[in-house]
């Protein structure tokens, strides 16, 4: 197994853990031949969607809106913000929206996840 900070998730790998943090069924990670990978998520037990909210900045406000993660600037660093959870403990990024989801993720499986499939 691989471990990964959560403060470095990016693109489908962060959509990965976010759909596991709020109960998404059965997240999958797809890299299709010449497209870039995308997390889906099954929706009635035959049928998967793709689920982005790294990318999709509307479904990243619903996701953090049905959460306890806020997000602030971080101090008076330009472009910088954090997410923070209800424990008061908080993660850094860029973006937004990328600081709140990776909170979330670190919430509800602490600063590391693992790949579940052995190299």
């Amino acid at each position: 197994m691989r471990q990964h900070s959560v403060s470095t998730l990016v693109g489908a790998q962060l959509d990965y853990w976010v759909a596991r943090a709020v109960g998404k069924q059965r997240p999958v990670i797809v890299d299709e031949k010449g497209g870039a990978p995308e997390c889906l998520v099954e929706v009635d037990g035959t049928q998967f969607e793709a689920f982005a909210p790294f990318s999709d900045v509307a479904l990243a406000d619903q996701v953090l809106s049905d959460s306890q993660v806020k997000t602030a600037r971080a101090g008076n660093l330009i472009g910088s913000w954090a997410g923070i959870t209800a424990d008061g403990s908080s993660v850094l990024a860029a973006n937004r929206h990328v600081a709140g989801l990776r909170a979330l993720v670190a919430s509800r499986f602490g600063n590391y996840v693992f790949d579940e499939v052995e190299e």
